[in-house]
């Protein structure tokens, strides 16, 4: 299974300092040109206990994953309860149909399969998206600011 090359996060031999090497040699490049680098920080809120299920079962077909895989993952992900106490003070259950545990070992995996999508859809020339598990940065390069500030489409 190939990942994008701009995931950093939760891969071996891909550091946080990598990415930054990664993001330094591309805003490095823009400028020795002549250009300008604009790089917005995306935060994905609550982003390990909110991966849908139906997302990471559909990235598992799409990536051809074994359906032995895909069952044992979807045992792993099926049949969860989340018990929660109510304002007023009673117990509630609710099923589960997202998320994967961080500090599991498959969780992060299952992560950077489902968010690769996001790194490998094609981009405008001079945008670039690189990441450290959910921490996105997305960076627009252009001759001019103006031209950075519409790729980047702020």
């Amino acid at each position: 299974m190939d990942l994008s090359e701009n995931q950093f996060g939760f891969r071996r031999k891909r550091s946080t300092c990598d990415a930054l090497l990664r993001v330094k040699a591309i805003a490095t490049k823009a400028v020795e040109e002549g250009g300008v680098a604009i790089a917005i920080g995306l935060d994905i809120e609550n982003a390990f206990n909110s991966l849908p299920w139906r997302t990471i079962r559909r990235v598992l077909i799409d990536k051809g994953f074994p359906i032995y895989l895909r069952k044992i993952i979807d045992s792993y992900l099926s049949d969860r309860f989340i018990q929660y106490r109510t304002i007023e003070g009673r117990t509630a259950t609710r099923q589960m149909e997202a998320g994967v545990p961080q500090g599991s070992v498959l969780g992060p995996l299952l992560w950077n399969i489902a968010f690769d999508s996001v790194l490998t859809t094609p981009k405008e020339i001079g945008c670039h998206v690189i990441c450290y598990a959910d921490d996105t940065l997305v960076i627009a390069t252009a001759d001019c600011v103006q031209t950075a500030v519409v790729r980047a489409g702020i």
